[in-house]
């Protein structure tokens, strides 16, 4: 039988990259106007977990911000599930490899 904890081990055994866990405050530039804050809950230099205050309907691509970092890159959506968001970075992985690595 396969259990919720087997399914979660099989996807953190596809990761290329291990993630740190991490509580950083991030903005999302998903929208024209302000960007949504968010949290980040893990990072490695390929992606990060993204967790919103409310559900979003997040576009397939779009920009995060971590101001205490210094880190910006481009984002794909990778998956989603409530207020949650996996997200590959597909821009500035190698300074995501320094900060982050």
């Amino acid at each position: 039988m396969i259990t919720p904890e087997i399914t979660q081990a099989f996807k953190q055994e596809r990761r290329q990259t291990r993630r740190k866990a991490v509580r950083l405050k991030a903005k999302a530039g998903i929208r024209y106007g302000a960007p949504e804050p968010c949290s980040v809950l893990n990072i490695s230099p390929m992606g990060a977990l993204l967790e919103f205050t409310e559900p979003q309907k997040l576009p397939k691509y779009f920009r995060i911000s971590i101001d205490s970092a210094m880190f910006s890159a481009d984002c794909e959506v990778r998956h989603q599930e409530g207020r949650t968001a996996g997200v590959l970075f597909t821009s500035n992985r190698m300074e995501a490899l320094a900060l982050f690595g």
